[in-house]
């Protein structure tokens, strides 16, 4: 490997000036250096070298040379008398360290094979470390409560996450506890079952289903699980989602339809339910988003009102189909869409699919964004400044462009209106100048996010001015060249005719208590 700059390390002058000449006429570059201490490593850190050549005498502290070498970083080749062969290397050595060992006396082949050997085995186990914390800070930060289950049911491995959900240490799980301490009796059999059926047929037992997890406390949590088998083992991975708060609000809404489908008619966003690919129910958004009938559109496949191609090119039916297909397998799905109203009309939308359970069946929820309007928005943002200046000062709604510093960039009439600041107030100051304490609020978090990681955000946010005046606003945030474009209206009312309707349920429901408890009072008398 030419232009490769070795730094050779030894205590024999000779035996050094001999390794030189055989180095330089391989084309490497050589650096000399004598027996190393812990400022010489120093030294050797400054001269940058690519590749260690170490060639000592038994009298020197090898163990001391090895300890400094490696904070180095590089590959490295050890030279060493046959007799001195078993002193460097201690036990499982050369299987666990990236160096490489030639015993002398050796050739020019022998010793080029060496050097090319070393950098191949340092490039191997730095891209196998790079991977391994790669994929164990995937499993730490997962989101999910995760574990690796051996083929005898004890977990070997736990995530943090795992550790909250059970309340035990992770010191006190992995090695020491199986999963069959966690799951009340009345699931255990079947999935002892499972776990059996899936060592000896992958296929044969459920990928995820729900069961019921008891913690150390005793608490019993209604848990999703999703597991698979790890590829020629016999260990499994499994995560385990606390879906017990979603069973109590779908109990909830079990027991009073009424309270459910005003949640579900009053949606900011439409809300579809489909059966494989076919529309079941739809919310008075969806049909508004479409401008459409109930009619009309239950029955019908999501890509009846798309145009045959999406702008990728795939043809809509085998996209989306291809989704559907992946939230039924239990893999939420979260997309941009191409779709068409019922007049033909195109219009963009971000949509979300899930697969939900009601009864025995697994159903898919879609919940479908029309982003028209940003799309718009950003798209006049490309053409040039003077374009999108004048679409958005036109805007009822508020739009704006925060810099990296957090600088206002551009505000419209709207975002003036709504924060109270003139447009010349806001330009070129901070939001921190602007509104003191910001920084600390929630949706200056998500601002953050979505500055620093170039996420899009959506979100409904209650706004308190100084003077104690409150409004909600919904807001969309979205990453751009010149910093975030945030595209905020007012609503306000909308907020409060949903507590109004919430307070005249409220109303209504110790009503309809007083009422009961009047008539308990009577059959009694």
């Amino acid at each position: 490997m030419v232009d490769l700059k070795i730094l050779l390390i030894g205590d024999d002058d000779q035996a050094a000036l001999d390794l030189e000449k055989t180095l330089k006429s391989f084309g490497y570059s050589v650096l000399l250096m004598d027996n190393p201490g812990e400022d010489a490593i120093t030294k050797a850190n400054d001269l940058r070298p690519d590749f260690v050549l170490i060639d000592l005498s038994p009298n020197n502290d090898l163990e001391l040379v090895k300890k400094e070498i490696k904070n180095l970083n590089l590959p490295i080749v050890y030279l060493t008398s046959p007799a001195h062969f078993e002193k460097i290397i201690v036990p499982g050595d050369k299987l666990t360290e990236p160096d490489t060992y030639l015993s002398q006396p050796f050739n020019d082949v022998e010793l080029k094979y060496a050097i090319d050997l070393a950098i191949y085995k340092n490039k191997i186990y730095k891209e196998f470390e790079r991977s391994k914390n790669y994929y164990k800070t995937i499993f730490e930060h997962t989101g999910a409560a995760t574990v690796i289950i051996e083929g005898n049911t004890i977990i070997s491995l736990a995530n943090s996450e795992f550790a909250n959900l059970s309340g035990y240490s992770r010191e006190e799980i992995e090695g020491k506890k199986s999963w069959t301490e966690f799951v009340e009796n009345e699931d255990l059999g079947r999935m002892k079952e499972y776990h059996r059926l899936r060592r000896s047929d992958s296929t044969s037992a459920p990928l995820n289903y729900f069961f019921k997890f008891i913690d150390r406390q005793g608490n019993t949590k209604n848990i999703h699980l999703d597991i698979g088998m790890i590829p020629g083992t016999k260990k499994s991975v499994a995560s385990l989602l606390d879906v017990t708060e979603l069973k109590r609000i779908q109990e909830a809404v079990r027991i009073n339809e009424k309270k459910y489908r005003s949640l579900f008619d009053n949606a900011a966003d439409g809300i579809f339910i489909l059966r494989g690919d076919r529309f079941i129910e739809c919310n008075k958004k969806g049909l508004e988003i479409f401008g459409i009938t109930l009619n009309k559109i239950i029955g019908q496949t999501p890509y009846a009102f798309s145009p045959k191609l999406q702008e990728d090119g795939e043809l809509s039916k085998t996209k989306g189909i291809k989704f559907i297909n992946n939230a039924l397998k239990g893999h939420p799905q979260h997309f941009k869409w191409q779709h068409h109203r019922y007049d033909g009309t195109t219009f963009y939308t971000e949509v979300t699919l899930k697969r939900i359970k009601i009864g025995d069946e697994y159903l898919i929820q879609a919940i479908v964004r029309d982003v028209t309007e940003s799309r718009i928005a950003e798209a006049a943002l490309k053409k040039s400044e003077e374009k999108y200046r004048t679409a958005l000062d036109n805007m009822m709604e508020g739009c704006q462009i925060i810099g990296p510093d957090w600088r206002y960039l551009y505000v419209n009439d709207a975002v003036s209106k709504q924060g109270r600041y003139s447009r010349t107030e806001l330009l070129g100051h901070t939001m921190m100048e602007m509104y003191p304490g910001i920084e600390e609020t929630d949706l200056f978090r998500v601002l953050k996010n979505s500055m620093e990681e170039s996420n899009s955000h959506h979100l409904d946010n209650k706004f308190t001015y100084p003077d104690g005046t409150v409004r909600w606003f919904e807001i969309s945030i979205h990453p751009i060249p010149e910093g975030i474009f945030v595209f905020s209206i007012d609503i306000t009312e909308r907020v409060k005719k949903q507590e109004e309707l919430l307070f005249k349920n409220t109303l209504l429901e110790e009503k309809i208590k007083k009422e009961q408890e009047k008539i308990k009072m009577r059959d009694k008398s």
